[in-house]
């Protein structure tokens, strides 16, 4: 099942992608990176399940093979 995960843009420079462990959504896990946005473009994605991404069923939101699907299937 593909599921749509929600990423939060803001800043300027180069891109860095932070993808959260679990328990919190991406904003909440990277509060404290927010003023690195004045240096580079920062992409926090909500992993499935979490936040504002779409919710996937049973144990599949575990599995990290099916976490970095999801990622590389994102509009970067």
């Amino acid at each position: 099942m593909t599921v749509a995960l929600y990423i939060k843009r803001t800043g300027r420079g180069p891109r860095v992608v932070l993808l959260h462990g679990g328990l919190l959504s991406g904003e909440l896990c990277w509060s404290q990176q927010l003023p690195l946005a004045d240096r580079f473009a920062l992409e926090m994605v909500d992993r499935a399940g979490y936040g504002r991404s779409q919710r996937r069923s049973g144990c599949e939101l575990w599995q990290r093979p099916r976490l970095s699907a999801d990622v590389h299937r994102c509009q970067w």
